[in-house]
């Protein structure tokens, strides 16, 4: 398993970075440290796969289920990925690696 990560707190995310409380969380997001791209949508045509990315997290996939993302960040071999929090911080969303 290439993505290990531990479920956290949202609470303790905010707290260590130091972010504003009102921060509003999203959801989990994927990305590629190698392009710094994001997934934004993935599709599976009966085998087909299509993985489209993003430069920015605001058009990241945002994942509410844990499973679903690592499932999802494992099953891409094309090049290294990572699992994250996106935030929104008021004036823009960031994206924290669980790393």
């Amino acid at each position: 398993m290439k993505n290990k990560v531990e479920k956290i707190q949202i609470s303790e995310v905010l707290e260590e970075l130091g972010l504003p409380a009102n921060s509003e969380y999203l959801g989990y997001a994927i990305h590629r440290p190698d392009t710094d791209e994001y997934l934004a949508a993935f599709k599976d045509n009966n085998g087909a796969e299509l993985w489209s990315w993003a430069k920015t997290p605001q058009l990241a996939m945002k994942y509410q289920d844990y499973n679903k993302v690592l499932a999802d960040a494992e099953r891409y071999d094309k090049a290294p990925t990572m699992v994250g929090l996106v935030f929104d911080v008021g004036n823009q969303l960031i994206f924290v690696s669980q790393s």
